[in-house]
């Protein structure tokens, strides 16, 4: 059986086959919070619109950046609290390294959101 959460939202690495612990949602690839920034790759968003904006982020720290730019737009800002408020955020990155989960928690979080 899980553990009750105690303390403040937290980032845990997810592994192939582990139960995800209680009040702990997945933000991976699979996932709608998956970000779709990835560092070298061209990428694309699509606007209510249509219209389409491209990029290829040079390096992590900058997709990272990207991933939080997006992340203060109202409408998204808002659905991330809605969502993720409260809740551990599980991705595979390792947790010594940079993740979108950090800005997710952040965003959900950040005392600007209460």
């Amino acid at each position: 059986m899980a553990e009750p959460m105690t303390g403040a939202p937290r980032r845990i690495r997810h592994r192939v086959g582990a139960a995800l612990p209680e009040n702990t949602m997945l933000v991976g690839k699979a996932s709608s919070w998956a970000t779709p920034f990835k560092a070298g790759e061209l990428g694309v968003l699509r606007g209510s619109d249509d219209t389409r904006v491209f990029f290829r982020p040079a390096d992590e720290e900058e997709a990272l950046g990207m991933f939080r730019t997006l992340l203060e737009q109202p409408g998204i800002r808002a659905k991330v609290v809605a969502d993720l408020r409260g809740k551990n955020l599980a991705c595979w990155c390792p947790l010594d390294q940079p993740c979108h989960a950090d800005a997710l928690l952040e965003a959900a979080n950040g005392a600007d959101t209460v």
